[in-house]
């Protein structure tokens, strides 16, 4: 009975203490660093782009992830390099690390309009400057690409985008504009260029207060365009 009784306290004492060890191992937390980047707010380098992927304009080994206007820089695997359209890639693929492309800070008569970041040029949309320290370098898209600056990167394409009706309204930078021929979209101006934009789902875009609100899809003149949602 005294051996059952220990045998039993034994068993007893090990599962308290293998409890005690699985409690007291958490794991480790997530900070800020190599594995865990911190989100920049209102990132500069994230102004009017969408959701996505794109160069880091010091670092060709970097690239930022924005979301929502917030940045957080991430870097490619060792001895990778970033490219806007495959993203990181072999250096045998890019042994010059983006310098290929560069075709000289004379040849195009552009000005920075930051410091730091990529923008179009509005001459030629086979190519786009990269600026650091307030100087462009000009850089020339693959063949059958052209620049957009919505993506921030060379997309398929072999023809410049005729400029729209829209384009002399472009007055600044970031303006937002009512389409006159629906009223659930508008444009927005970005680099003085128009690009057009769709409200969420159930809202319209109020020209007075420049934004998107459910109270103007009431007085939104596209039947048609509420019909469909309604039938959806």
């Amino acid at each position: 009975m005294a051996k059952s009784t220990c045998l039993l306290a034994l068993f007893v004492a090990v599962v308290v203490c293998t409890e005690a060890i699985r409690i007291d191992t958490a794991p480790p937390s997530p900070s800020t660093g190599k594995y865990f980047p911190s989100v920049k707010k209102d990132d500069p380098r994230c102004k009017n782009k969408d959701n996505g992927l794109f160069p880091d304009p010091k670092d060709c080994t970097k690239y930022i992830k924005c979301v929502n206007g917030d940045g957080q820089e991430k870097k490619c695997p060792s001895d990778f390099k970033f490219d806007s359209i495959r993203h990181c890639i072999p250096p045998r693929d890019d042994p010059d690390c983006g310098k290929k492309t560069f075709s000289g800070p004379s040849d195009v008569d552009e000005k920075c309009p930051e410091t730091y970041g990529i923008f179009p040029i509005k001459s030629d949309c086979h190519k786009y400057m990269v600026c650091r320290d307030g100087k462009p370098i000009v850089k020339t898209c693959p063949p059958k690409h052209v620049y957009r600056d919505i993506n921030g990167a060379c997309v398929d394409g072999d023809k410049c985008p005729k400029q729209s009706s829209e384009e002399t309204e472009c007055k600044r930078a970031n303006q937002l504009l009512p389409d006159e021929k629906n009223c659930r979209r508008y444009i927005k101006c970005v680099n003085f260029q128009p690009l057009k934009k769709e409200c969420p789902p159930g809202t319209a875009f109020d020209p007075t207060k420049h934004k998107c609100t459910k109270e103007q899809l009431e007085k939104c003149k596209n039947n048609d365009v509420l019909n469909v949602e309604q039938d959806q």
